[in-house]
């Protein structure tokens, strides 16, 4: 299923977050993509605020990884600093499912080999036009997926 949103606001991109993240009943795993500045850890925040967390989200492009407890637990995986794709193992993606966490990773390019199935594929495009505006894409790969981006819709 594919779904097309459009935020015109950093607020917006947020609140579309925070409804996804109402939606996810357990653990899945979603990819997010789209250009430095595009909204992805504003989404995350919305997010994670979807999931039950009191915690704000920050970018882990440095530490890589952060987890935060929710309902749902979340792990947030920042893949652009990665030397090698082989490196993402070492994360624990797989024991993060296993122990019941949502996972979301953004700078899924060239990981697909290496990750775990993906549900949910978010893409998000800031408009030229109109710079604070963003095209959101949601793409689910499975049913769960297409539950999250579904109840979003709703």
């Amino acid at each position: 299923m594919l779904q097309q949103i459009h935020s015109r606001s950093a607020e917006e991109t947020f609140q579309i977050g925070v409804s996804l993240g109402r939606c996810i009943p357990g653990p899945l795993v979603v990819t997010l993509q789209g250009p430095l500045g595009a909204g992805k850890t504003q989404l995350i925040k919305g997010l994670l605020e979807g999931l039950g967390s009191a915690q704000q989200a920050t970018s882990p492009t440095f530490a890589l990884c952060h987890y935060y407890p929710g309902r749902i637990p979340l792990l947030h995986v920042d893949a652009y600093r990665l030397k090698h794709p082989s490196e993402l193992p070492d994360l624990g993606l797989d024991d993060a499912l296993d122990d019941g966490y949502a996972i979301a990773l953004e700078w899924p390019d060239g990981l697909a080999s290496f990750l775990p199935p993906v549900d949910l594929e978010i893409r998000i495009k800031p408009l030229p036009e109109f710079p604070s505006e963003r095209s959101i894409e949601l793409r689910s790969h499975t049913p769960l997926g297409e539950l999250v981006a579904r109840g979003q819709a709703e």
